[in-house]
């Protein structure tokens, strides 16, 4: 059973995820009563996207050890991906609970992604709770829920998919922050109270362009030199009222960019990056 959970640790680390299920599964027809080998299937099935497969394997490995925190987390990962955001949420805080008592602590890495997926959890339950708000938001709000379509004008567009210059970011300091998951990078730029007709968004293979107009006025106005290529075509973007949030395809699934762009000037804009299943599942 030891010889299986090994060769199911190195096909995960080698990126063989179908692999690393396979002999976990093997480990788990061996010794059922083991937490670990649960967990660690459970970090296959989220890298397969497999995501009701690794809700359940976290569960059971709960069921045998409820103790261990990151069970726990990688439970809210799973409900985050079902976009069932209140059960994420309640599993991230049942992590933090865990931790404070547990013998074996997370990493500090660790901790503080489960703070990061906690504001992330608030973030799309408050725009779920948009029908609270008054009536002129509530009507912008459901104008703004389907994705709006990529639209770059032909005199616009970059040669060769180089970044279109003459872009001058405002003064205004509008902050960003990013994620990503193994096909998609979705970042939002916090600029809140903005409609569709405010917002221009133009989405190149190597760059997104960013740009806000209100009352005649450029308020912001940013190209993101893009880590890496995306998929402009299968990118999207929607306006909320608290953000502007981007979703780019990954030209190639599975890369994980390092950081949201190549340059780092702005890193200091950017307040997280986090990988949903990379990361965590080699704990």
């Amino acid at each position: 059973m030891a010889d299986h959970a090994f060769a199911g640790a190195s096909c995960f680390i080698d990126d063989d995820y179908e692999g690393a299920v396979s002999f976990f599964t093997k480990a788990i027809d061996s010794d059922s009563s083991n937490a670990l080998y649960y967990d660690k299937r459970a970090s296959a099935f989220l890298a397969l996207k497999r995501y009701k497969d690794a809700l359940n394997d976290e569960n059971k490995a709960i069921e045998i050890n409820a103790d261990v925190p990151h069970f726990h987390l990688r439970k809210g990962l799973a409900l985050f991906s079902l976009e069932e955001y209140a059960s994420s949420q309640n599993a991230l805080r049942e992590a933090q609970s865990k931790n404070n008592t547990a013998k074996q602590k997370l990493s500090t890495k660790a901790a503080k992604q489960i703070e990061t997926w906690l504001r992330k959890c608030s973030a799309e339950l408050e725009e779920e709770q948009g029908a609270e708000v008054p009536k002129v938001a509530e009507k912008e709000a459901v104008q703004t829920e389907k994705p709006k379509p990529i639209n770059v004008p032909s005199a616009s567009l970059p040669v060769n998919g180089s970044v279109p210059s003459g872009v001058i970011p405002s003064n205004k300091k509008i902050r960003h922050e990013y994620y990503q998951s193994f096909s998609h990078v979705t970042f939002s730029v916090l600029a809140k109270g903005c409609s569709l007709d405010d917002v221009k968004v133009d989405i190149g293979p190597t760059y997104c362009m960013v740009t806000v107009n209100r009352d005649g006025k450029e308020e912001y106005s940013k190209t993101f030199e893009l880590y890496g290529d995306v998929i402009p075509d299968s990118s999207s973007y929607k306006v909320t009222r608290s953000k502007i949030e981007i979703k780019l395809k990954k030209s190639a699934d599975g890369v994980q960019w390092p950081d949201l762009e190549k340059k780092s000037c702005g890193r200091a804009e950017s307040r997280f990056c986090i990988c949903k299943q990379e990361k965590l599942g080699r704990d």
